[in-house]
């Protein structure tokens, strides 16, 4: 992977810091700690990982990895719909997908 040569790292912090400083964040955030410590070796993964997580916790979506978070695809959508709604329309996004319904059938 050529991560560092595609990331800048300055602006993934401070668009990760004005992200955190939103009332959706807020109320978002504190629901369920992360995985972010497994990056702990590579500061851009880590970078990219929190601003990731900033960006999808905005819109409802939390993300907790690289793997499992993205397999339905909203998380993916989330970032899209952040940087270009012109492109896809949040409201459009199916919140309930079949990964989601049986993480939720699980926890019953």
């Amino acid at each position: 992977y050529k991560i560092t040569k595609m990331l800048d790292v300055n602006t993934m912090q401070l668009e990760t810091r004005a992200l955190k400083r939103l009332s959706t964040y807020q109320s978002f955030s504190t629901r369920r700690t992360s995985d972010a410590h497994m990056f702990q070796n590579n500061a851009m993964l880590s970078y990219l990982f929190n601003w990731c997580r900033a960006i999808c916790a905005c819109h409802g979506i939390e993300i907790t990895n690289f793997t499992t978070s993205w397999v339905d695809g909203r998380a993916f959508c989330a970032i899209v719909s952040h940087f270009a709604p012109q492109v896809l329309d949040e409201n459009e996004v199916k919140q309930t997908t079949t990964q989601t319904q049986s993480v939720f059938e699980s926890e019953l």
